[in-house]
């Protein structure tokens, strides 16, 4: 429960982006807490689920980006489909293949991605209706992210962008002076 206080608080602080600041008329965060939920939510499936040993290009981790691309992608066309009396006939098929894929890829994860039994979990805290509480939360998140407006939408993307990039970028970084340190330690 205090997630969206943290989140918060490092936002005032300038950890994080002032998205993460905004409230409602009645003193509720906004969406930038609807993303740390689905952040911590993914996070929760990525800790007590193991990908199948027979993973090679769907291991868990991207059946959570898929399934979470798709939640967002099924929530934008319900949202084309409900603010439109008329909506043309390939966004309903879209919108049916969106819903299907999603609850296809839930589905995966929910009965193909067994719970990790490794020595790292061992003596953690035991979350209930794993991954099944957290897979809704991660949809009904990014349904509701889906719902606002442009500009709040172009925002997120950029921010969520920016730090994915820095990430990359620091991963490269320390990758290269890994091989650079290798490198020279093979030379001596």
């Amino acid at each position: 429960m205090a997630q969206p206080r943290l989140c918060y608080a490092m936002s005032v602080d300038g950890l994080l982006p002032p998205l993460f600041t905004e409230m409602d008329s009645s003193g509720n965060l906004r969406e930038g807490i609807l993303l740390a939920f689905t952040m911590t939510d993914a996070s929760v499936i990525l800790v007590r689920q193991a990908s199948p040993a027979d993973a090679s290009f769907y291991p868990l981790e991207n059946k959570v980006v898929l399934f979470n691309f798709f939640s967002f992608v099924t929530g934008l066309l319900l949202r084309s489909c409900y603010s439109h009396g008329d909506t043309a006939t390939w966004i309903q098929i879209l919108t049916i293949f969106s819903c299907a894929a999603t609850l296809s890829i839930g589905y995966k994860i929910q009965n193909h991605c067994n719970w990790n039994r490794n020595q790292q979990s061992i003596g953690l805290f035991l979350t209930p209706f794993v991954p099944t509480l957290p897979l809704i939360g991660c949809f009904v998140n990014l349904y509701l992210i889906a719902q606002l407006e442009l500009s709040g939408l172009l925002a997120i993307i950029g921010y969520v962008g920016v730090f994915v990039g820095f990430y990359f970028y620091q991963v490269e970084k320390r990758a290269s002076n890994r091989r650079d340190t290798e490198r020279m330690l093979s030379m001596h």
